[in-house]
């Protein structure tokens, strides 16, 4: 079944950005206050002994309904089978250290990290990677700047895929608009600040809010969670063969 951000709890109109809560860790006292308001979770893991299961099953637990992920450095595709089996519905990795054979996983959505200051050719060549969305840092927003605009408006074309961006969660409407119309389809926000709930609550409210954005041929401006791959599609055989 394909994944979305949201995907399970049914929405009258699709939001132009989702707002996914991070979390210090699996076992965070913070999962439960921002659970319902949050798109999606993220929580790094910790390691992957029978402890940091555990904890992973507590944070899928925890969640209930809402889509959680984690953050994992020198992913396997071993560590990939134990998310599935926990019901993690996506990971997010770098690219230097994961294993290859993890692009072949169909059973959980894939979010890659990249370095916006790569060249173009290699941002380029991330939209043929078996990966549903990527991605990455624009450094310190305290306020955001027009380098930054343009930092995203980048790597959106560049990539062809959805671009998730760490944000401040009392980020102000105009930069989310201004995000919005570079290409950013995810804030990425620390759910363990101080009344992290009701900013993440009203930075939703603020997204919903944002004018409708002018579409570009066959563009979509809802944003979804990376989708379980689908195999290709075979081609099909001609019923009767040329004649010679």
């Amino acid at each position: 079944m394909p994944l979305g951000f949201g995907a399970a709890r049914a929405r009258q109109k699709s939001a132009p950005m989702l707002v996914i809560a991070r979390l210090s860790g699996p076992e965070s006292k913070t999962i439960k206050s921002v659970q319902d308001v949050a798109d999606a979770l993220l929580a790094p893991v910790g390691s992957w002994d029978k402890t940091g299961t555990s904890q992973m099953r507590h944070l899928a637990k925890a969640a209930g309904d809402t889509p959680w992920g984690v953050v994992a450095a020198g992913l396997t595709s071993q560590n990939v089978a134990t998310l599935v089996e926990l019901g993690c519905d996506f990971v997010v990795f770098g690219e230097s250290e994961t294993q290859a054979a993890v692009l072949d996983s169909e059973k959980i959505g894939k979010v890659i990290e990249v370095d916006a200051s790569d060249a173009d050719s290699l941002l380029r060549v991330v939209e043929r990677l078996q990966v549903g969305a990527v991605m990455s840092s624009l450094g310190e927003m305290s306020s955001l700047t027009v380098h930054q605009v343009l930092v995203c408006q980048r790597v959106a074309a560049l990539v062809r895929k959805p671009l998730l961006v760490p944000a401040p969660a009392d980020i102000a409407a105009p930069e989310l608009q201004a995000l919005c119309r570079a290409g950013v389809r995810g804030l990425v926000v620390d759910a363990e600040i101080e009344n992290g709930r009701e900013l993440i609550s009203k930075l939703k409210e603020s997204i919903a809010s944002l004018p409708a954005q002018k579409k570009t041929s066959g563009e979509k401006f809802h944003a979804t969670l990376p989708s379980i791959s689908e195999p290709a599609a075979k081609p099909e055989e001609d019923d009767e063969e040329e004649e010679g």
